[in-house]
């Protein structure tokens, strides 16, 4: 959805013809591609031109979740489906020994752990996950595709994975509600904490600062 690629047309190496950028998907497989829905989202009425302005050399790549990706020599990405509307696709990424999953959209069940999620965060060294709001105001949000920071710390002991980055505010939050949110998240998961802007990760990830 938009608040994930809103930034992309102001991504500047896509303008500059010496770079190559490979863009991927796997949400829509069978209804639209990669290459369809950035020509779809980078046009008027919504961008004031079109994507052949983009002078970058574009790399379409479209997966089916479950695929396993090798973008690259010694990574390997493990996908899967996430509960949202319009689909999501959640990421397991492993890389010199190291693993960070990346999950955001998602919904869980009351009572239940997802396990496609459970399976993509396994023994992480890094959980990204998405923690929208809190277990009381979910009856309010249920059915928007997003979970809670007392589901992710669930997952992740049941995962043994062992940091959890707590991403996906609700854009109503203050600055005290998510410090707030942050203690009591740590209190129940000693490597949990609220991912910020600009901020730089050391593992292990208990290791970690602000810039």
């Amino acid at each position: 959805h938009y608040d994930h690629i809103i930034g992309l047309p102001a991504f500047k190496p896509i303008y500059d013809r010496s770079v190559k950028v490979r863009l991927w998907s796997g949400h829509l497989a069978g209804r639209m591609t990669t290459r369809q829905m950035v020509d779809e989202f980078m046009r008027p009425p919504w961008f004031p031109v079109r994507l052949d302005v983009c002078k970058a050399s574009l790399d379409y790549r479209d997966f089916v979740s479950g695929d396993v990706l090798r973008p690259r020599e010694g990574v390997v990405i493990r996908t899967g489906s996430l509960t949202h509307p319009g689909g999501c696709i959640g990421y397991r990424v492993e890389w010199g020994g190291r693993v960070v999953a990346v999950i955001t959209d998602t919904e869980h069940e009351p009572g239940k752990l997802d396990q496609a999620v459970l399976g993509l965060i396994e023994d992480a060294d890094l959980v990204i996950y998405d923690c929208a709001y809190t277990e009381e105001e979910m009856e309010r949000y249920r059915g928007n595709g997003h979970s809670t920071w007392e589901q992710g710390v669930k997952l992740c002991e049941a995962a043994g994975a062992r940091g959890l980055a707590l991403v996906h505010h609700d854009p109503a939050r203050t600055d005290e509600e998510l410090d707030q949110i942050e203690k009591l998240a740590k209190d129940r998961f000693a490597g949990a904490f609220a991912a910020r802007d600009g901020q730089t990760l050391e593992f292990p990830v208990l290791s970690h600062k602000a810039r």
